[in-house]
């Protein structure tokens, strides 16, 4: 089987039907065969997890797991767990695939000799209709690269459902989403591109990104800057233990600083006891500061030299990012 797609599922009611149809209507290939589709029920409250019963639950190639509550990471390394396909895509609950996006994506690797990652571009989409594009940028049909180049390209976005990725160098770097985080993407394909021998990039279309004004990442909620902390925590650990070119490692450290960043502006309307607590956890990770100090970043390079002799980040974000 060429592909499996994992869908986490929860709370995703109004939006289910159209990502599983998506996923079931695709041209020149066939469920079961060519591909499966593995959809994940998070302890969803609503009625997601029916719906995917009722659509997938008769069908050859199509699996539902049920499980508690857990978090988007458990869910798709449940999934990734029975997944059988030659690669894996993650598939947003909320979004879409356009209709021949698996039969593009066996053209692609059949002209690539199997590369570890494809990277794809996707479209935006809201109520009002089609955004911008993401990953527009590219100027050719298809490049090959290593992960560490397309790092320091830095054109690269983090959510995962742009990466479609061989299921056995997923299993081999044993590369999994950390569970019980928000914002996983950031700690899962930063890895995921130090790890990538070859890449293919296209320049096809295959992905609908639906921007929700009431998903996770548009909801307040103080553990998104704590988690986002952790992260840069655990990606400076990563780089303090793998090898890494002046060039490649100046490049991870500006992708610190730019999470460091989303940490504090994400808790500086908190109230005062959490933005104490939160300086108090930065306070304890000083090893960041000298990862901003070595970004190539003018910015994150000034609040890399300030942080490193005041405690009140909150505060001095907010100084240097005024106006």
């Amino acid at each position: 089987m060429f592909l499996s797609i994992i869908v986490p599922i929860y709370k995703v009611e109004p939006y289910i039907i159209r990502c599983l149809d998506s996923c079931l209507n695709q041209s020149n290939v066939k469920l079961g065969v060519d591909y499966e589709i593995i959809a994940v029920d998070d302890g969803s409250p609503d009625k997601s997890g029916e719906i995917a019963d009722e659509l997938l639950d008769d069908k050859h190639g199509c699996t539902v797991i049920h499980q508690e509550n857990k978090g988007l990471s458990e869910a798709r390394n449940a999934g990734l767990q029975i997944a059988q396909g030659e690669y894996v895509w993650y598939v947003d609950s909320d979004d879409w695939i356009e209709t021949d996006a698996v039969s593009q994506l066996y053209t692609i690797v059949n002209d690539s000799d199997s590369p570890d990652v494809i990277m794809i571009r996707s479209q935006v989409e809201n109520d009002n209709g089609p955004q911008n594009i993401w990953h527009d940028e590219w100027k050719h049909e298809s490049e090959i690269k290593t992960g560490l180049q397309v790092l320091c390209e830095d054109n690269w976005l983090t959510p995962a459902q742009f990466f479609i990725v061989n299921r056995e160098f997923i299993l081999s770097t044993k590369l999994k989403f950390k569970p019980g985080i928000l914002h996983e993407d950031n700690h899962y394909t930063p890895r995921l591109l130090y790890f990538a021998k070859m890449i293919r990039r296209t320049n096809h279309v295959l992905y609908h990104s639906y921007i929700n004004s009431n998903s996770i990442t548009t909801t307040p909620n103080s553990k998104r800057s704590f988690d986002l902390l952790s992260t840069c925590n655990d990606l400076s650990l990563f780089a303090d233990n793998h090898y890494f070119s002046k060039k490649e490692e100046k490049m991870w450290n500006k992708f610190i600083a730019i999470t460091l960043n989303s940490a504090l502006f994400l808790i500086k309307n908190h109230r005062e006891d959490i933005k104490i607590k939160f300086n108090t956890e930065l306070s304890n990770s000083s090893r960041l500061f000298y990862r901003m100090r070595h970004s190539g970043s003018i910015r994150h390079i000034i609040e890399g030299i300030i942080f490193k002799y005041s405690k009140n980040y909150i505060l001095i974000y907010n100084l240097l990012t005024r106006g």
